[in-house]
């Protein structure tokens, strides 16, 4: 209560301290009768028993929920006990975003004392257009309520809806909430509704008759319908609020879409949204669905972008299939992800003794200062090879940047793949992995088994489920280079080593090495290949020429110093609300 909280603030500040006390009674019993008119118009009356608390606040006065904004305080009276009331009506500071708040005055409840109190007021527009009937008008009403913290025991609460003459009993339909009463008095149909409840919710009732007996109907488009419902479901202070978050969704794809560049542009747009959202209530329903609809495009263009990174292959249908690929350069041929394609190049510098695993965390590789006799790298492995020396000792893999050989490899593929049929060779390679995971399920010897899944490993790597499918073999499968060192440690001249060995490294060691490194850096490899920051446009330069325009222009300068939810079953609908109301 802000008249309260002031008088508190009073009485503080000449040090007369004092207990605040608030509003807290009984509502025993609430009739609301409603008259509608032909101008589709209504007279409503409340009368409300009161029983103050002796520890409650004087009720002083009493907020009115009302139906919409058509509501009129010059025909709106109030009575205490009989007895008219003088005090002022005006609108509610708190009851949003319709409501009439009614002083007391001298007519005010003391603690402890009871009173009826009675109101009367004219609301226009009430009745709609039926819409599951054309013959038919709809109309519904929610009676005020008040907080939950104010009110003690239930209400006995009864509604009385009389309608124009002209009309048959039959011919009234509820809607939602069934009739407990109706009758014919002085030629009109009377319906009622009875219940005890907490009078403190929403408890809405509607029917519907024929419209033969209105002047008029009031007829909404759904999006004045649904604007409706949401402006008493929010108030307008949170209703601000969501569209700044909105706004800042919205700004997040921006980034997304952009690659985090052009933020200028952006600038403009929210220009122009907040002058819609000024000018135009529906953007603030739509601006959510057009967030969420916006997402999903973004969002569905940018995992489509990284997954296609190579370039267009002038393909020939019929051309034949593309043999000899090795298994990183098929796996740029099925646009398999960047990191999985530099793992297969580091496990191949791995396997022929180019490299070697210094550290697991961080992951850094060391390379060999001699090759064996019998490795052949290819042009994309040497290049590979030439970063890892580089920065080998400074580095861990993490930092290292491969941007420019993956973008070599895959222009090599490409390359290749010319007069080719890209399909059909595509499927000759998935041909081959499924083959690679076949012959691994034949165990045989052990070294035997061993040295033929160092043929296949690679191949099998490029499965999409390549994780979980590996997992049985991965405790027996030792890398050959692995195998070496581990024999070598040991003074065994065995190339084979088993499983169990002393020191001996899984290849789910040799996988997780870099699975790290993976995570962090394989967005930034696909942009870069992409040319990107891993948006779908780039305003990059953009950005660029307007800072060397601020930067120019700053030389130049010198510088300087430093309510309610109403939703109708078939119908459109008016509702009174008064949640929280004294």
């Amino acid at each position: 209560m802000k008249r309260f909280c002031l008088l508190v603030i009073l009485l503080l500040s000449y040090y007369q301290p004092a207990q605040a006390q608030n509003y807290y009674f009984q509502v025993p019993r609430v009739t609301l009768d409603v008259k509608v008119i032909p101008s589709a118009g209504a007279y409503l009356r409340y009368k409300m028993e009161f029983q103050n608390s002796p520890a409650g606040h004087a009720i002083d006065i009493v907020d009115i929920g009302m139906p919409n904004e058509d509501y009129s305080i010059g025909e709106s009276r109030f009575w205490v006990n009989g007895q008219s009331g003088s005090g002022p009506i005006q609108v509610s500071e708190y009851v949003k975003p319709w409501g009439i708040e009614v002083h007391l005055g001298d007519l005010s409840i003391p603690p402890g004392g009871s009173g009826t109190f009675e109101f009367e007021t004219f609301v226009a527009d009430l009745a709609f257009q039926d819409t599951t009937r054309d013959d038919y008008a709809s109309f519904q009403i929610t009676p005020t309520w008040f907080g939950d913290e104010y009110v003690i025991g239930t209400t006995q609460l009864s509604i009385r809806i009389t309608l124009p003459e002209g009309l048959n009993q039959d011919e009234v339909l509820h809607q939602d909430v069934a009739f407990t009463g109706k009758e014919v008095e002085n030629g009109s149909v009377v319906v009622s509704f009875e219940t005890e409840r907490r009078f403190t919710s929403e408890y809405r009732v509607g029917l519907s008759f024929p419209k033969r007996v209105l002047e008029r109907v009031v007829t909404m488009t759904t999006m004045e319908l649904v604007m409706r419902w949401w402006r008493g479901l929010f108030s307008e202070k949170v209703r601000v609020y969501i569209a700044i978050a909105g706004a800042i969704c919205l700004f997040i794809i921006y980034l997304r879409f952009t690659g985090g560049t052009g933020c200028i542009f952006f600038v403009p747009i929210l220009i122009a949204l907040g002058f819609l959202f000024v000018r135009h209530d529906g953007v603030e329903i739509l601006l959510w669905p057009a967030v969420v609809i916006l997402a999903v495009i973004v969002e569905t263009a940018r995992r489509r972008r990284k997954a296609k990174y190579l370039p267009a292959i002038a393909s020939v249908e019929g051309g034949g299939i593309k043999r000899g690929l090795t298994a990183p350069e098929a796996g740029v041929l099925l646009e398999m992800p960047v990191n999985k394609v530099i793992a297969l190049v580091l496990f191949g510098l791995m396997k022929k003794g180019a490299i070697r695993q210094k550290t697991k965390d961080p992951v850094m590789f060391r390379t060999e200062p001699k090759l064996p006799s019998d490795a052949i790298l290819h042009a994309y492995e040497k290049d590979f090879l030439k970063v890892l020396k580089r920065n080998e000792t400074r580095d861990s893999i993490g930092k290292i940047d491969f941007s420019s050989e993956i973008k070599s490899i895959v222009s090599s593929v490409a390359t290749r793949m010319v007069g080719f049929d890209v399909e059909e060779t595509r499927e000759y390679y998935r041909h081959i992995i499924s083959r690679a995971w076949k012959e691994a399920q034949v165990i045989g010897e052990v070294e035997s088994w061993q040295k033929k899944m160092d043929e296949k490993v690679d191949w099998m790597m490029l499965d999409r489920d390549f994780d979980t499918r590996f997992q049985p073999y991965q405790s027996r499968y030792i890398p050959r280079s692995y195998r070496i060192a581990t024999s070598s440690a040991s003074g065994s001249p065995k190339t084979g080593g088993a499983p169990s060995s002393a020191g001996a490294p899984r290849f789910s060691d040799v996988a997780a090495s870099v699975s790290g490194w993976f995570q962090n850096t394989a967005a930034g490899a696909v942009g870069s290949i992409e040319g990107q920051k891993g948006g779908i446009v780039d305003f990059g330069s953009v950005d660029k020429a307007i800072g060397k325009a601020m930067e120019s222009s700053g030389r130049s300068s010198g510088g300087g110093g430093g309510g309610c939810a109403c939703a109708c079953a078939g119908c459109a609908c008016a509702c009174a609300c008064a949640g929280g109301g004294r």
